[in-house]
């Protein structure tokens, strides 16, 4: 009789978990387009964007973010001396 009960609550916390869960990952994505749509405001930002993401594809190093981190710095160094 006990084992019945723990298995309902079990599952009506497990439903409730997911909801929060599917909260969370919308807020998350709601956050992400809003920063994207103050980051890309330019053709520089947006190239910028698509080549990390490409980079981040194609190579799957533990120090791409390093990599893709310094040649963003210095392109857009290189761009603002320009």
């Amino acid at each position: 009789m006990r084992s019945f009960f723990i298995k309902i609550f079990l599952k009506t916390v497990r439903t409730f978990l997911d909801g929060i869960t599917a909260g969370v990952a919308g807020l998350i994505a709601a956050d992400v387009l809003d920063i994207l749509g103050q980051i890309l405001i330019s053709k520089l930002t947006i190239g910028i964007f698509i080549a990390s993401l490409v980079f981040l594809f194609l190579y799957k190093s533990p120090y791409a973010i390093i990599w893709i981190v310094l040649m963003g710095g210095l392109l857009s160094t290189i761009v603002s001396v320009i």
